[in-house]
């Protein structure tokens, strides 16, 4: 963080005021000269930004319920709007010293609570203001880089999607139902996952009716030339880089919807309106592949195209400019478009406010429009009469009470999209406000839970989740109906009352299986207000999915295997299970509700053990919790080997000092003597100080230029670091990050597996405060590989749970293990250590084995005389002691066994009953295992004459037919008895 006297929050629009460009060129190239001059202009503007004084900035004093009264709130000029609340920026910047910028709202439509989520220069605040007089700071995410005056954030499924202007910042992915259950407020956040398809980005914005996200004014490097990245977010924590818009250069915000406006041509297709700084640029993005510019159109006196938003039936955007003001020396301005023909938008109106500030981020509700003016505040507007270029402003709240001039300071942004009607505004260097207008028209909105899908199973008929919302004190009834519903669907809801949660009845009979998104309408009559419902439509249970890898019998070379599976084409959802054994009954990991068709483990598995693994597909026909009724995989296992460290202090000399008035801080250190693949990276013992660590960008390279940031802009102005990174930690860095303990990484170090291990790892440290020193005092890393396999498993298919030992160097059934380096699916090789000899076993018959071990142990023997793919309890031939040495083992066969029987013996490194299982993975000890054949019943006789002596010395001793293999393993028959 930069602790120095006031920096500017906002100068994009100046730094692009000298660009030049033509209407009648259908692109704007921004050559790297140009590029070159914004940025020269932007940081001369930033620099010569003079600190506010504290008049101008309002009270700086947190405030509670306080009535707009005679035209003010406390300090702050006010019409028809009451303060409910207001946090100082020093309440929510985590001691960083931040500014504010953009901010959105969350309601979490399982509790019911509401939340502000606001952009500031060095991070995120989250707000709890269900109670909106009485809010709980509930916590900071730090930046995911630098800090920056420009950062910007939009929900989706329960998620906040964060980016910022700062270099290689990324997309932010945070899990906001982590706000539910906050032990000790203000917490300090991390994000869940982090989108690097881009690097910086000015704005982020997404349809929540299709589930992409699209972000604009990104960094050249990603090819979308400052247009459209268009991300899909369907699955928030796994995002999906699917295309990009950029044929009229650099995008500046944008609204993008599933059309149901009035232009028939493009009804149920993703259309984007683009504020590309000198035109409205309407662009048909449903195919993400080849977007389609539809129109291009600029207007007179343009100095900045800034954003907008449309009308609720979408006939009209209503859109603001950034510097036709400061330019023309006009009042604000706000340019109302009619775009009933995508193909042809027309400027109908240009509205001249009464006051001469510059107009930002405006949003519409019903038939209000609500509206950041910078230094004039929030300003609300009624624009029912739209249509023909009328807006009436019906109320204020000015957080920037000195003047209105057309200057960037006072209100970023506002959200007005809560139930409850209440407002945010976000305040550039005063901070949080919670408003409630006074003055707002009664009205209703429709909603669903955008970020989730129902699902519908043949004719069933399901009660899709539907909100009827009463704003400023609106009462009535309401009628919900589809609008031109697809093949197969019906519903409707007949005067509802509008009052919070209903449901909407929902009959998919004899629609074709897949994704559906509805449209849905409510009207009282006069009103008419839409949403849409996301749907999943199946005829019948899916089709079981095919597991890939891990592959059966694979040894993997991580503890953080990565699975993956064919996708089952009806299926709407996957569960992902783990376990130590082929009935399912021990879970290490039971992961439901995937959307993707791999998915790799938060938590490493244990080393040199054995796992199952298989995947249930789910969709509207099944559930996802029954294994009955889910549509289940084959089962395939795998092992994870050992792991085999090699630990390095620092090579160079420490301590280095840190400084953003130097080159980034470098340290290396040597690794050798490691074989295979990287399977795991710690770093350890990192120990440095700094006054600033919320400055600070901590890397690791590979040698083979694999970069991962361990530790990213964390702990604000909190002093100092002193601890151990590990993927497996179980808490996140910690502020301070001083107490020598071992926690998770910025971002994961799993992103090393695979890598070269030998060679040189280098430590990089940017700085990225102001004239701040440092020292980084010492380091290490640990990088571990996957070495050998389980000394011992078993040859059987998988289907009958596959049985392994690590071994212990003694004790073994003959003289040499059964080491093998995969599981055979099927018949043991012969290669094993030479069981022989139980071929000769015959139905309802009694046998005695000889068997030889190396050492005393317990001894389980089982027979699948089935053949049901199963070793069960009545199946246990054998089971007791054994010695060093030879030893009896008597078995006895039923009188109907399986023509082909599978079996396993399993020696343990216990004299006691260990509890023995045919399955799994256990310590000490030797498992062998084959098919006995049965189909022909052994006859012998007495008569030596019929004995032919071969190879492997086939003898008569005292009646004991002594079968003697090399291999190690000796197991003999004693002449059976036939019972029958």
């Amino acid at each position: 963080m930069n602790k120095h006297p006031f920096i500017p929050i906002f100068a994009m629009s100046l730094l692009l005021l000298f660009l030049t460009f033509s209407s009648s060129t259908p692109t704007k190239a921004q050559d790297d000269a140009g590029r070159t001059t914004r940025d020269a202009l932007k940081a001369a503007f930033l620099a010569d930004r003079q600190p506010l004084n504290s008049q101008s900035r309002g009270n700086q004093r947190a405030l509670s319920n306080v009535s707009c009264d005679g035209g003010m709130a406390d300090t702050f000029p006010c019409g028809n709007v009451d303060l409910l609340a207001y946090l100082p920026l020093s309440e929510i910047d985590n001691g960083t010293g931040a500014e504010g910028n953009d901010i959105w709202g969350w309601t979490d439509l399982t509790t019911g609570r509401e939340y502000a989520l606001m952009g500031l220069t060095t991070g995120t605040a989250f707000v709890d203001i269900t109670d909106p007089v009485n809010p709980i700071n509930l916590g900071f995410m730090a930046t995911q880089t630098t800090a920056s005056s420009w950062r910007d954030l939009k929900v989706y499924a329960n998620h906040a999607f964060v980016v910022s202007e700062a270099s290689g910042h990324g997309m932010q992915i945070f899990d906001l139902t982590h706000l539910r259950d906050v032990a000790s407020p203000p917490a300090v956040f991390t994000p869940d996952a982090v989108y690097s398809g881009f690097g910086s980005a000015h704005n982020i914005v997404i349809d929540e009716d299709t589930g992409y996200a699209y972000g604009v004014g990104t960094a050249t490097g990603d090819g979308c030339n400052e247009g459209l990245h268009i991300v899909n977010i369907n699955d928030p924590q796994n995002p999906v880089g699917e295309g990009c818009f950029s044929a009229d250069g650099y995008t500046h915000d944008a609204q993008c919807v599933l059309y149901r406006g009035p232009d028939s041509t493009y009804v149920g297709k993703e259309i984007c309106l683009n504020s590309n700084e000198d035109t409205l640029t309407i662009v048909d993005v449903d195919d993400k592949a080849n977007p389609v510019q539809l129109s291009r159109e600029t207007y007179a006196g343009e100095g900045y195209t800034h954003q907008g938003w449309l009308t609720e039936d979408q006939d009209y955007f209503i859109l603001n400019d950034e510097l036709d003001e400061q330019n023309n020396g006009h009042n604000t301005r706000t340019y109302i478009w009619d775009v009933s023909d995508l193909d042809a938008p027309e400027l109908i109106e240009i509205h001249e406010h009464a006051i001469p500030n510059i107009d930002h981020n405006l949003y519409v509700v019903g038939d209000t429009m609500y509206m950041a003016h910078y230094r004039a505040g929030l300003r609300i507007f009624d624009i029912a009469d739209v249509a023909n270029g009328n807006i009436n402003e019906i109320g204020f709240f000015d957080i920037y009470p000195a003047d209105d001039n057309a200057e960037f300071n006072g209100a970023w942004s506002n959200y007005p999209y809560f139930d409850s009607g209440n407002v945010i505004i976000s305040g550039i260097e005063q901070g949080l406000f919670v408003v409630r207008p006074t003055s707002t028209s009664a009205d209703f909105a429709i909603r669903t839970d955008l970020g989730q899908r129902v699902e519908v199973c043949g004719d069933a008929t399901l009660d899709a989740p539907l909100r009827l919302v009463p704003l400023y004190g609106y009462t009535g009834n309401v009628d919900v109906s589809l609008v031109n519903p697809p093949t197969g669907f019906s519903g409707a809801l007949s005067g509802a009352a509008v009052a919070g949660a209903t449901t909407f009845p929902l009959t998919g009979a004899g629609a074709t299986a897949g994704d559906y998104t509805l449209h849905l309408q409510a009207t009282d009559g006069v009103e008419t207000r839409s949403t849409y419902l996301k749907v999943t439509y199946a005829a019948g249970t899916p089709a079981a999915p095919v597991t890939m890898l891990p592959a059966d019998g694979g040894v993997v070379q991580s503890t953080l295997p990565q699975f993956i599976w064919d996708a089952s084409p009806t299926a709407s959802s996957y569960r992902l299970q783990v376990a130590t054994d082929s009935e399912f009954n021990n879970l290490v990991a039971d992961i439901s509700e995937l959307t993707t068709t791999s998915y790799t483990l938060p938590n490493a598995l244990a080393e040199n053990a054995v796992y199952f693994w298989r995947v249930l597909a789910n969709n509207a026909c099944t559930s996802a919790q029954s294994r009955d009724s889910a549509a289940v995989s084959d089962i395939k296992a795998f092992a994870t080997g050992a792991l085999s460290c090699v630990t390095e202090d620092s090579t160079g000399t420490l301590p280095t000092p840190i400084s953003s008035l130097l080159p980034p801080t470098t340290s290396s250190t040597d690794i050798a003597g490691i074989a295979g693949p990287v399977a795991d990276v710690n770093v350890v013992d990192l120990t440095g100080l700094h006054p600033n660590t919320g400055d600070l960008t901590f890397s690791l390279r590979s040698p083979s230029g694999t970069t991962v940031d361990i530790m990213s802009a964390v702990c604000g102005s909190n002093d100092n670091w002193d601890l151990s990174l590990d993927d497996s930690a179980t808490t996140a860095i910690p502020c301070p990050a001083t107490d020598g303990g071992t926690h998770r990484p910025s971002q994961s170090l799993a992103g090393f597996a695979g890598d070269t291990a030998n060679g040189t790892w280098t430590l990089e440290i940017s700085d990225d405060g102001l004239a701040n020193v440092g020292l980084l005092t010492g380091w290490g890393l640990e990088v571990c590989e996957v070495v050998g396999d389980p000394a011992d498993y078993s040859d059987l298919t998988a289907v009958l749970g596959v049985a392994s030992h690590t071994g212990d160097g003694t004790l073994k059934i003959g003289s040499a293990w059964d080491v093998d380096d995969s599981f055979s699916a099927g018949q043991d090789d012969d290669t094993d250590d030479g069981i022989a000899g139980i071929d000769g076993l015959s139905a309802d018959s009694s046998s005695l084995l000889i068997v030889t071990t190396s050492g005393d142990g317990w001894l389980s023997a089982w027979f699948d005389w089935n053949g049901n793919d199963l070793f069960e309890a009545g199946e246990m031939a054998f089971n007791g002691a054994v010695v060093s040495g030879d030893n009896d083992v008597a078995i006895t066969v039923p009188s109907d066994p399986a023509a082909n029987v599978a079996y396993r013996f399993r020696l343990y490194d216990s004299v006691t009953d260990p509890g023995a299982t045919a399955a799994g993975e256990v310590a000490g000890g030797e498992v062998t295992d084959g098919i006995v054949n049965l189909a022909v019943p052994l006859a012998l006789t007495l008569n030596s004459a019929e004995i032919t002596p071969a190879t492997n010395s086939l003898q008569w001793i005292a009646g004991l037919l002594i079968l003697s293999v090399t291999g190690g393993l000796l197991l003999s028959r004693r002449a059976s008895k036939r019972t029958n």
